[in-house]
């Protein structure tokens, strides 16, 4: 991989905090309102779009690091 495949280091950032989001949303929503849990949603699916659009792996598991996909 040369140094212009390789992602920027916020855009790295951001697509690997999908973890986090995670992680809250298999906790449930807190008390009776589902806003966060719905929030936490568009988080995840903002990450996994972009990570896909850029030709990266989605991470999903607590530790996981996006990737070039080959």
């Amino acid at each position: 991989m040369s140094q212009y495949d390789a992602l920027p280091q916020p855009v790295s950032d951001f697509i690997n905090q999908r973890t986090e989001y995670v992680q809250a949303a298999r906790s449930g929503p807190m008390g009776n309102d589902d806003a966060d849990y719905y929030r936490w949603q568009g988080h995840m699916e903002a990450r996994r779009q972009l990570a896909q659009m850029l030709g990266y792996s989605v991470p999903y598991e607590p530790g996981e690091r996006t990737e070039r996909i080959a």
